[in-house]
């Protein structure tokens, strides 16, 4: 390196002269540092690492240069390639934009359960737990409307009798679908005991035992669901719900009943209807 300073005491010196320069060299000296020439014919082995090294990084360098010189010939206006290199496999997972990094679509962020979020088509969002299309929950445009819905109809609940949410608020009322070109073995309630039943069912103040702040008024589902076989309703009623409560092995150790009030609004009007009468 040009102009540094030889360290040590040199005894005598020797003098070389190489292309109009003067080089110096001690004799009996150890040095540390001393001036190389542009063909770096008189180099250290110190300086001779620290140049290997310092090509090996231009190298590098270089290679990452071309990278993003065809990154940006690729896309002039994302920003920055963010890929990683791993057991010979190459992962492209998008690019930052504003500090976000930002998908195409069709790619998802996946884990190794085979869960993920994807984003297939503009406006839509997809969260799933499993490769299995019915059990997929769509956010975005669906018939119309923005909505969050299930992939395919009646295959998602919205919570569980063990596991339930605090409470539900909605500005547009709760719509159940009722319409009558998808339902089908339609029978009228007369040839059934629903004003018994109905005359029996008891009404409580309660307060729950977990949850829940306050006092609330309804029917125990386990009388509803006596009730109803006392008096001789369908067999198949889907008025009470019993939903299995498992253990960490997924064996089932209890259930939880739910009442499907809906329906005791219809029998009820049919109660009051035949008094009308």
């Amino acid at each position: 390196m040009a102009g540094d300073i030889i360290r040590g005491s040199a005894v005598k010196e020797v003098r070389k002269e190489h292309n109009g320069r003067q080089y110096a060299f001690p004799i009996g000296a150890k040095a540390e540092y001393v001036e190389t020439d542009p063909q770096r014919r008189f180099v250290t082995d110190e300086e001779r690492k620290k140049i290997a090294e310092f090509g090996e990084i231009a190298g590098e360098m270089d290679l990452l240069k071309e990278k993003l010189d065809r990154f940006l010939e690729n896309y002039p206006e994302e920003g920055i390639d963010l890929s990683h290199d791993h057991d010979g496999r190459y992962y492209r997972i998008g690019w930052i934009n504003d500090h976000d990094i930002v998908f195409k679509l069709n790619n998802a962020v996946r884990w190794q359960n085979s869960a993920y979020i994807q984003s297939n088509r503009p406006q839509e969002l997809t969260l799933a737990a499993s490769q299995e299309d019915e059990y997929k929950i769509l956010y975005g445009i669906r018939d119309g409307s923005w909505a969050f819905a299930p992939n395919e109809n009646g295959m998602l609940q919205l919570g569980t009798a063990e596991y339930g949410w605090a409470g539900v608020y909605s500005t547009g009322g709760f719509n159940s679908v009722s319409d009558k070109r998808l339902k089908t073995d339609l029978r009228r309630l007369d040839g059934y005991d629903v004003a018994g039943f109905i005359a029996e069912l008891e009404v409580f103040f309660f307060r729950y035992r977990d949850g829940g702040d306050g006092t609330y008024c309804g029917l125990m589902a386990q009388d509803v669901e006596r009730l109803a076989e006392k008096h001789g309703l369908p067999d198949d009623l889907s008025l009470v719900k019993r939903s299995p409560v498992c253990n960490d092995k997924g064996e089932v150790t209890d259930y939880r009943y739910a009442i499907d009030y809906q329906q005791l609004i219809g029998m009820a009007l049919y109660v009051m209807q035949q008094k009308l009468l």
